[in-house]
């Protein structure tokens, strides 16, 4: 049943998701020849000056919008299904709160990591159209630092890339089980359901950036003495500390937000 519930979040999703991929996808080019032909008269013509400051405003607003629409899709999706009248067609359906939690999740993730992934791509697309690298420069580049870097260096560059990944994939899906325990909390009011769960968000997100602040401030300062009186390998480890201590803090925080918002869902349920 979970793998029915993932295709149909799939297909409920893709109606919302695909029409952003494809204006990403259209405005990138499109932006990018407007934006460097208004560099032409950069110099002697204040209009090409305003449109090209303005294709670049909008170029970067259509990647935040779009990036932000990539988590509210979801929130939005979790909150109709489970909080709303929908929610009676969620959960006629022979399926319990773990299914119903793990496939908005798993639906989720793919989503987010497929926009930031075009999200990327568009920057480097639109970097390789206003001449600042050629498409073969940075691959050059790259090549070349790699097959000049030894055992060591290639150890470090590897903990860096694991430490990246692992920070982004465990963050996303705490902040995903963010939003699913606000808006589960939320439903438990019989009124102003969407005004609940935002000031729910609101309250979670504060605790928490109180308490990464308080775990944090320790660690930064022991970073900086290592950094006076330690060696460089020493001093490039402290980073991947700091990656760990924030994954271990986000891992935590999504075992809480998965193990709440499943009580929640199981023993008070609150549908309308």
């Amino acid at each position: 049943m979970l793998g029915k519930m993932i295709k149909h979040e799939f297909r409920a999703t893709a109606r919302l998701y695909v029409p952003i991929f494809i204006i990403i996808i259209a405005l990138t080019p499109t932006l990018g020849i407007l934006f460097r032909l208004s560099r032409r008269g950069f110099e002697n013509n204040p209009f090409s000056i305003a449109f090209g400051v303005s294709s670049v405003a909008s170029y970067a607003l259509v990647l935040y919008v779009a990036y932000v629409a990539a988590f509210l899709v979801i929130a939005i999706r979790f909150y109709r299904t489970t909080a709303t009248s929908e929610a009676y067609l969620t959960f006629c359906l022979p399926v319990n709160p773990h299914q119903v939690i793990i496939s908005k999740l798993i639906v989720g993730f793919v989503w987010q990591l497929c926009t930031a992934i075009i999200v990327v791509g568009s920057i480097y697309v639109m970097i390789i159209m206003q001449g600042v690298i050629q498409p073969g420069e940075m691959t050059k580049w790259i090549a070349e630092n790699l097959f000049n870097m030894d055992g060591t260096d290639y150890i470090i560059l590897i903990k860096f890339f694991v430490h990246l990944a692992g920070i982004y994939v465990v963050g996303l899906i705490s902040s995903n089980l963010q939003y699913f325990l606000a808006i589960t909390i939320g439903q438990l009011f019989n009124g102003h359901r969407v005004i609940a769960s935002i000031g729910i968000y609101i309250g979670i997100y504060t605790a928490i950036q109180f308490i990464t602040m308080t775990i944090m401030m320790p660690i930064v300062f022991f970073s900086d003495n290592i950094a006076m009186h330690y060696d460089l390998d020493q001093v490039l480890d402290a980073p991947l500390w700091i990656f760990d201590i924030t994954t271990i803090e986000s891992l935590v925080l999504a075992v809480v937000f998965y193990i709440f918002t499943a009580l929640i869902m199981k023993k008070r349920l609150n549908v309308r």
